[in-house]
């Protein structure tokens, strides 16, 4: 027997289709630590078509971010909540950015948009490789009013960065620019196309899903920039006019390639909608009711202004059956199927990491969604 699991280990050592076929299940981690094996799995894991492939098979986000509100610099201080079974908090760490109070700005499909000083880097945490991002000149870098990141693994191993500028407002109403950069090019779109927006619309609240920015901003209206037609859109109503009553919203967010808004209809009731791809209309995806959590999970039952129930989204596009929405109480996280009705507390933060409040990370807007993977900021030719 032994004979023949070393026969076995021998044939999938020397076949590098098998072998790349069984790296590519690992999670990102133990693969760093794997290229030291041998040079023949350095170069295996460091080709960028097995990192793209690699991207491909781990699109479920494994960590939320969220800001520790005992900081001076919240988003230079995040933690990384995990959404498994290993309870472990830790400390998002960007000092390989060399840069003093780095902050995330925006984060997509394993990258983060960061800033520092004056400075703005993508960079993958997991592999801790960066590249920094230049701007036309001084003052497109003046006027820039948002940024967002858009990768998409699905349509290309290239990212972008999405600029709005504002160059001026008159009568509730904006004059906006919009930029393109490319990481397969390493340059801008220059010059930018121009939409007026309302006042209202404000640059850096929205979201970026499927080749669009979305803002939400009221009941009655809300808009799109799509980027393949360069022009701002209506977006459709996510419930008619009878059907908000009390409705709180809580959440605006993409996953799974999919945005989602989540709002509560009672006291831990929430309606989950989904945009259909087309940005054509909104479905009702989940209805979930929280309240029979509270005997288990004593936290739901001391809901107040201080310990706010902050609810996120996570759709996993392989196996419906992981999806989960996942709830910030105060200190606590705990997730929740809507599919079995099963939940589990994900973790306790300890005293001494400080606080991470649900109120003011949704005061904030940021909540950032952590992929392991081995994405590569490096601009490689197409294939």
């Amino acid at each position: 027997m032994q004979r023949s699991r070393s026969r076995s280990a021998e044939e999938v050592a020397g076949s590098i289709d098998t072998l790349g076929e069984i790296l590519l299940r690992l999670p990102a981690k133990p693969l760093l630590r794997f290229k030291c094996v041998s040079k023949q799995w350095l170069a295996l894991i460091s080709d960028p078509r097995f990192c793209y492939s690699h991207t491909l098979h781990h699109q479920t986000p494994s960590a939320l971010l969220l800001p520790d509100m005992c900081s001076p610099a919240p988003l230079s201080h995040l933690h990384i909540v995990p959404l498994t079974t290993t309870p472990t908090v830790r400390v998002l760490n960007l000092n390989f950015l060399d840069h003093p109070e780095v902050s995330v700005v925006r984060s997509c499909n394993g990258l983060l948009l960061c800033h520092g000083c004056s400075s703005y880097f993508v960079c993958n945490p997991t592999t801790r490789k960066f590249v920094a991002l230049n701007f036309p000149n001084q003052q497109f870098r003046n006027q820039v009013s948002a940024l967002y990141l858009a990768f998409d693994p699905l349509r290309s191993p290239h990212f972008q960065v999405l600029s709005i500028r504002v160059l001026g407002s008159q009568n509730f109403q904006a004059l906006c620019v919009f930029n393109e950069y490319s990481s397969r090019t390493r340059s801008w779109c220059d010059p930018g196309v121009s939409f007026i927006a309302q006042s209202k619309v404000i640059p850096g609240a929205g979201v970026y899903c499927n080749r669009a920015i979305h803002w939400f901003y009221d009941a009655l209206s809300s808009v799109y920039f799509d980027i393949d037609s360069q022009c701002l859109k209506d977006s459709p109503l996510p419930l008619p006019d009878e059907g908000w009553g009390n409705r709180i919203f809580e959440y605006f967010g993409v996953s799974g390639g999919r945005l989602h808004l989540i709002f509560t209809v009672q006291t831990l009731k929430f309606d989950i909608l989904e945009l259909k791809e087309d940005n054509s209309v909104w479905s009702l995806r989940h209805r979930v009711d929280l309240n029979p959590m509270r005997i288990e999970f004593p936290e739901l039952c001391r809901l107040n202004l201080a310990n706010y129930v902050l609810p996120v989204y996570i759709v996993c596009p392989t196996i419906e059956e992981n999806s989960m929405l996942v709830l910030v109480v105060g200190g606590t996280t705990i997730s929740y199927n809507p599919l079995n009705h099963t939940s589990r507390k994900l973790c306790d933060f300890e005293p001494d990491m400080g606080k991470v409040d649900a109120v003011a990370c949704y005061m904030l807007g940021k909540c950032f969604q952590y992929f392991e993977n081995l994405s590569s900021v490096e601009t490689f030719a197409a294939y």
